[in-house]
């Protein structure tokens, strides 16, 4: 995720926006302090936005796993919902 100020995203935010729209995330900060993330937006509502890096070269057991927030079924419950649907 590439880290960037909340001036920088100001002065660029359609270039900026152009890139988040083909895929790309970005850190923003103020004062040097990250304060949010621009990340897509994914137009079918099953599926999850959790962000995670295309390619890492860091060695798996350091990468953090993630974390559904609270209220947010988890994929395999998706799924079951999903079929569950089909079968009515």
């Amino acid at each position: 995720m590439e880290r960037i100020s909340h001036r920088e995203l100001r002065n660029s935010s359609g270039e900026i926006l152009r890139r988040v729209q083909e895929g790309h995330m970005f850190e923003i900060t103020n004062n040097g302090v990250p304060v949010a993330q621009l990340v897509p937006v994914y137009r079918n509502s099953r599926q999850l936005n959790i962000a995670i890096p295309a390619k890492s070269d860091a060695p798996l057991e350091t990468i953090k796993r993630a974390t559904l927030p609270e209220g947010v079924s988890a994929v395999a419950q998706l799924i079951a919902e999903r079929d569950a649907e089909r079968d009515k």
